[in-house]
């Protein structure tokens, strides 16, 4: 979760500025506006989700009480 968060406050937030900063200085439409941030917005939210769950997934692959009753059979590749 901090990765997503370090990684949108270097890159994230300057576009944010940018938007906001053509919002004013070039009279953009609100509309514009509000879809632009909604979209920096969720990706960073499925970033932070995306890391959430990977961090679970590694913590339960490597937990010793799982191990003692379960067994990892196969990991499947997933679509990202």
């Amino acid at each position: 979760m901090y990765n997503s968060i370090q990684h949108f406050n270097e890159f994230g937030a300057k576009r944010i500025e940018k938007k906001i900063k053509n919002f004013i200085e070039e009279g953009k439409d609100l509309a514009d506006l509000i879809l632009g941030l909604k979209e920096d917005l969720f990706k960073l939210g499925r970033d932070i989700l995306k890391e959430v769950l990977e961090d679970m997934d590694e913590y339960l692959r490597n937990c010793e009480i799982r191990k003692q009753y379960w067994e990892i059979i196969r990991k499947d590749k997933t679509s990202a």
